[in-house]
């Protein structure tokens, strides 16, 4: 039962790691009018998130299999816990960008950690890696909205948090030969491919985590346009009827 609660517990994490762009996506417009800045500047918020996750994953992988499993997830999860703190309480872009850089690479040493430790290249643990990531991206804009509707955009980074946190205690107290089979070079391509396809709605079948960084762009693009939209002036509104025209109006007075 407690390895079953621990394991629900670490997907739960992955899930909302690999969900996280379409989670944040719906609070972008709230972002952009509270902290008063550019549509390019708020898809930001987006794109460093998927770019540094994309970037940290192969070197966090290989760091995994030369120190421990177990230090890489409960390290990870712990920045993600407090980097979605700060992302909460961000009162400028600057702040809120170095939260999300900060995020991602801790939701990259998460990933890489539950990857192992559920054994998701087969079995149980692959169904369980999948289950997360579908289930992720299915209500992750539902949740994001839900959130945001109900509370603010601030409140999305909140929810994240005690999820990282807790998670991050499981990792650390996973038992040392339940990661002992998990080896480098064995889970990032699967975990890009879940990132790719979260970010950019492309699954692409490339071992390389690049692949998760261009597939990054349709998604900053698309954040971008939604909120171009927002400011875009209501093609409903009343137009103004031109002067009439001078000799017009002086013919219509002498036929009076």
């Amino acid at each position: 039962m407690r390895v079953r609660l621990r394991s629900g517990l670490l997907a739960l994490a992955a899930g909302v790691a690999l969900a996280d762009g379409s989670i944040v996506t719906l609070g972008l417009p709230q972002i952009l009018g509270d902290l008063n800045t550019t549509v390019e500047g708020v898809a930001a918020v987006i794109g460093v998130y998927t770019l540094v996750l994309a970037l940290a994953l192969l070197p966090l992988e290989r760091a995994a299999g030369r120190i421990s499993v177990r230090a890489i997830g409960a390290g990870g999860l712990a920045l993600m816990a407090a980097a979605s703190v700060l992302c909460a309480l961000s009162t400028d872009l600057t702040t809120l960008l170095a939260g999300r850089a900060l995020q991602a690479l801790g939701g990259a040493g998460g990933l890489i950690a539950v990857f192992a430790i559920l054994g998701g290249g087969e079995g149980t643990g692959r169904r369980m890696w999948a289950g997360a990531a579908v289930l992720g991206t299915a209500i992750g804009p539902a949740l994001g909205g839900v959130l945001t509707e109900l509370f603010s955009w601030q409140a999305i980074f909140v929810f994240q948090a005690p999820i990282a946190a807790v998670a991050g205690r499981s990792s650390a107290n996973v038992p040392r030969n339940a990661t002992s089979h998990c080896h480098a070079g064995a889970g990032a391509a699967p975990i890009s491919r879940s990132a790719a396809a979260e970010a950019g709605g492309m699954a692409t079948m490339s071992t390389k985590p690049h692949a998760a960084i261009a597939s990054s762009q349709p998604a900053y693009q698309r954040a971008g346009r939604a909120l171009a939209a927002t400011r875009a002036p209501s093609t409903n509104a009343p137009t103004a009827r031109p002067p009439k025209n001078a000799a017009t109006t002086a013919s219509t007075a002498a036929d009076s």
